[in-house]
This record gives C-alpha cells, structure tokens and sequence, in this order.
C-alpha cells in the first residue's frame, strides 16, 4: 500500500497580476495646457498564493516539486509622461 503522508488538497488560489491606474492630468494637472498625459501605475504579479502546499514551500502549478525555483513577486512603479 502507497504511502499518505504527502497527499494533501491541491486547490490553490493565487493573485497573477494585478494593475492599479490613476490619470492625474483631469484630476491635479487640467489646468497644465503643455502636458498631454501623466498616468501613475502600480502593477504587481505573483503577489500571493492560498494553498496548502505552500507551507511545504511547493508551487501548486508545477508537476515537478524537486526541480523549481521559488515564485517570484514582482511589484512595479510606472510614471508616463507625455508632452
């Protein structure tokens, strides 16, 4: 009979991207007549995982647990700036 002790739920719920946008030229900066666009952006992938392979330090989307690399959370700031 096969062993148990490494069964557990593989139901995961993870945060891929997310992107949060704000457009600071008709809120702050309307009256600036020289600036064409400034947008401010928060983007972020990878940001969390629910599951309970986790706890063992698995990545639930892999087939393979021995030869991964942990996820990476990646956040970034964007300013665009048009003229």
């Amino acid at each position: 009979m096969p062993s148990e002790s490494w069964t557990f739920n593989g139901s995961y719920f993870r945060m891929k991207s997310l992107v949060f946008s704000y457009d600071l030229k008709y809120s702050l900066m309307k009256n600036m007549k020289w600036l064409n666009t400034c947008r401010l952006a928060i983007t972020g992938q990878n940001l969390f995982t629910v599951s309970e392979a986790t706890k063992y330090g698995i990545d639930p989307e892999l087939n393979n647990i021995f030869s991964s690399y942990p996820v990476e959370r990646v956040i970034g700031f964007n300013l665009n700036l048009g003229f």
